[in-house]
């Protein structure tokens, strides 16, 4: 709604360059940005946010529409414009809000670190999320806090926060079936499949589904049965019992790990 006031204003005035250009950056951008920090906007979306505003602005500059947008945000150093970019800005921003509250440890801050252990438990692997590739895990939910695991992995950054909890593994030689299961390339759909059987069974790593020498899969876990000996100490999302169709790619898996000889002696 905001945009589309702009636009219909901008379209309809007689500003100057520098008048259009002031209107964008100290009337629109920090209208723009005030809510987007706190949603999940992809690219995408901030691209379509934009699009409309940057198409009544650009011939106010007396630039091209199609203009590459490369130019149009890029520095002046090399040639661009320099105007903000929407989704860097709202990037930004949500880094330092995520940032701040995780120094601070107020009360939005723990519930941070209880969506990032969260987040943590729901992928089932063994190192901090937001120091893995958001694009190798489409497979898991979207929320906030993936938004920014997104922009984190487009801008190559990486985190390093000890008190960050990750799962541990139950035997030297363990591994996380979800990153075991990836070696194997399977869809998303597949992978989403097997962590919903995964999270309904409360298993983590293959020690978890294997019997005690750690050289067969237990028969209860091909079944689809938990474990009543093994019983986790952990929180677990509520997962409702997966249908036929996601038991038959568990299944399939399980063999696959079997046959590539994918357990571990421990």
């Amino acid at each position: 709604m905001i945009v589309l006031e702009y636009c219909n204003v901008v379209k309809g005035s007689h500003l100057t360059q520098q008048e259009a250009l002031t209107s964008y950056i100290q009337h629109l951008l920090p209208k723009l940005r005030f809510q987007p920090t706190l949603l999940s906007l992809t690219q995408s979306d901030c691209d379509k946010l934009t699009s409309q505003s940057l198409m009544a602005l650009l011939p106010k500059l007396h630039v091209n529409c199609h203009t590459a947008r490369s130019i149009i945000f890029g520095g002046e150093k090399y040639g661009g414009l320099a105007l903000p970019n929407p989704y860097i800005t709202q990037g930004v921003d949500k880094l330092r809000l995520f940032l701040g509250h995780l120094r601070i440890q107020d009360r939005t801050g723990q519930l941070i670190f209880i969506d990032m252990s969260y987040i943590q438990l729901l992928l089932g692997i063994g190192t901090l999320f937001f120091n893995k590739d958001e694009t190798q895990f489409k497979w898991g939910e979207m929320g906030w806090l993936q938004s920014l695991w997104s922009f984190t992995t487009r801008y190559t950054l990486k985190f390093l926060y000890p008190k960050g909890w990750v799962p541990s593994k139950s035997r030297s030689q363990d591994q996380y079936l979800m990153e075991v299961f990836q070696q194997h390339r399977p869809s998303v759909a597949d992978m989403k499949a097997l962590n919903c059987c995964r999270l309904y069974l409360n298993v983590l790593t293959i020690s978890d589904i294997t019997t005690a020498e750690g050289r067969t899969i237990d028969h209860n876990i091909k079944k689809g049965q938990k474990l009543a000996d093994r019983e986790s100490t952990l929180l677990w999302p509520t997962q409702g019992k997966p249908s036929p169709k996601d038991w038959q790619e568990w299944k399939q898996h399980l063999g696959w790990l079997e046959h590539k000889g994918k357990l571990m002696f421990l």
